[in-house]
């Protein structure tokens, strides 16, 4: 009865594995999918001649962006917002390598 009980928690626990190694495979597919995006989102905007297809460009990066006066105020979302603030301070790299960044990929 021991084996057998501990038969099948090794069985579970290798099943684990394989789903967080397939997790980690797919989570970081998708970090370099967004890096790719944000630093090409500005001409993949640019190349879309559809207006609804600019929206979507827009939708994913921003949200609940504002007017002031005949100026757009952007509220990027996570993680543009920190591209939108290394760009502004110049200073990217170190947005990169903080922990916030860790975040994401």
């Amino acid at each position: 009865e021991n084996h057998d009980r501990w038969s099948k928690r090794q069985d579970e626990v290798l099943d684990s594995i394989e789903r967080h190694k397939r997790a980690n495979v797919n989570y970081l597919e998708t970090g370099i999918g967004l890096l790719d995006y944000a630093f090409n989102a500005y001409e993949e905007y640019q190349l879309q001649k559809d207006k609804q297809q600019r929206r979507k460009v827009i939708n994913i990066v921003l949200s609940n962006s504002k007017l002031s006066g005949s100026n757009l105020v952007p509220n990027y979302r996570e993680p543009f917002a920190m591209f939108a603030k290394g760009v502004k301070t110049g200073n990217i790299r170190a947005l990169m390598e903080s922990n916030h960044w860790s975040r994401f990929v």
